[in-house]
């Protein structure tokens, strides 16, 4: 065999790997196109595997000019033959479902529900003052993070203690998380959850909440103000995410005791992600929301530690099996985190500025939610208060429940704080060493 001959064909199958390469992305792309329009998983894969064979089939027959031992006389086999290897590519990849222990919401003892005339089913405790404790008129409502998390254990054994001062504390599980009734992906927008939330405020039957949210809930909570101003009595944002435009300012781990970078979450999971940006059902049908929180579920004890200082686990729960993480959802996150990032119309601070209801701002030395996020709510809310909280993290209540207490019960009850607000909008947090 000459020398020439030989260039020829490493040439060949070079270009051979390359059009099959091409043939793979242009079959994604065009499955990914046809998504816009049918989101049913199998037909897209039936799209994805005629557009690769054609590929296949184009790519043999052009190189079968170039080299007459090579690929001449077997396009269509050539072709017939990796569209299965292409078939099993694309099932261990993607379309195989992934297998994690489910954990199912437990229901507690005072355990409710809401229909709510939006039509979502939603889940909630209610804790009511002692006996001989004058009932104050305004309730307290508790909105979680997330999104797509939901109130947890911890939430509820903090929080129903303010009960003890005369207030009625409320605490739900956002729709598609824990145990209220999930929604269409699509429909897990800003706008339905604050419309949930007013909602339940009519379900209340009380003209102005006492609203407590905590990371995603401060968001929520600044959404619904926006909107309801008249409905709102006094406002606390306990280590709250951005107002809007997450994305400008990525979450910073390193004051916590989480790894700093993160891994990848699994193909399927990445390619329902992409495929929600053509069509919410086709990523749904590719990935169900029962299977989302699965993963979530399995993977949140080891992510959890983000929420403590570094070396400080001891602080965490006792218990983070993956029993109480049950009920997460991704579909939450991914469509309001979404909509905080693309939609000018998320920027609610002009909204907020025209607010004058009692507001605190809780926040902490270690959280990984910037500074420059949460320094927004001083700056949009008129009179807001922020209160610093060294040696804890994104949640305040693990670290430093007790003090955490005194300076709710004392803004809950409009007495003097016990400690001054933080003034300044200057991050006071120390440099991390590098």
């Amino acid at each position: 065999m000459t020398l020439p001959r030989i260039a020829k064909r490493i040439l060949t199958a070079v270009l051979f790997l390359l059009g099959l390469a091409v043939s793979v992305m242009v079959s994604l792309v065009v499955a990914y196109q046809t998504a816009r329009i049918v989101p049913r998983i199998g037909l897209l894969v039936v799209v994805a595997l005629l557009v690769f064979f054609l590929g296949v089939l184009l790519t043999a027959e052009l190189l079968g000019k170039l080299s007459r031992t090579f690929l001449n006389r077997s396009a269509v086999l050539t072709s017939a033959a990796l569209t299965p290897l292409f078939v099993l590519g694309l099932y261990l990849a993607v379309l195989r479902p992934m297998h994690y222990p489910r954990a199912v919401p437990v229901a507690r003892a005072n355990t409710l529900y809401w229909n709510l005339p939006t039509g979502s089913r939603i889940a909630y405790s209610v804790y009511e003052p002692p006996a001989g404790v004058p009932l104050k008129a305004d309730p307290i409502l508790f909105v979680h993070g997330g999104p797509g998390a939901r109130a947890f254990d911890t939430d509820h054994a903090f929080y129903r203690q303010f009960a003890q001062d005369g207030f009625r504390v409320y605490l739900f599980d956002q729709a598609g998380s824990g145990l209220s009734d999930r929604l269409p992906a699509a429909d897990y927008t800003v706008e339905r959850f604050v419309a949930d939330m007013e909602a339940i405020r009519q379900q209340i039957g009380s003209e102005r909440l006492i609203l407590i949210g905590h990371s995603w809930g401060g968001t929520l909570v600044a959404h619904y103000a926006a909107a309801h101003p008249d409905h709102v009595a006094k406002l606390i944002f306990h280590s709250p995410g951005g107002i809007w435009n997450w994305a400008s300012a990525p979450m910073g781990l390193q004051r916590t005791d989480a790894q700093t970078k993160e891994g990848l979450p699994p193909l399927r999971v990445l390619a329902a992600i992409v495929l929600s940006h053509a069509n919410w059902n086709a990523a749904e049908n590719l990935l169900p929301q029962q299977e989302s929180g699965d993963w979530q579920t399995a993977t949140s004890p080891v992510e959890f530690v983000a929420t403590v200082c570094k070396g400080e686990r001891s602080k965490l729960p006792a218990d983070l099996s993956p029993a109480y993480f049950a009920g997460m959802n991704l579909y939450p996150l991914l469509v309001a985190q979404r909509e905080l990032n693309d939609k000018p119309e998320m920027d609610i601070r002009a909204q907020l500025g025209k607010l004058h209801v009692p507001a605190i701002a809780l926040e902490s030395q270690c959280d990984f939610v910037p500074w420059s996020q949460q320094v927004e709510y001083k700056k949009s809310i008129f009179g807001l208060h922020e209160f610093y909280f060294a040696d804890a993290g994104h949640y305040i209540n693990f670290s430093q429940p007790d003090k955490l207490t005194v300076l709710i019960r004392s803004f809950l009850l409009d007495q003097q704080p016990p400690f001054p607000a933080y003034e300044s909008d200057k991050d006071p947090r120390p440099l991390i060493k590098p």
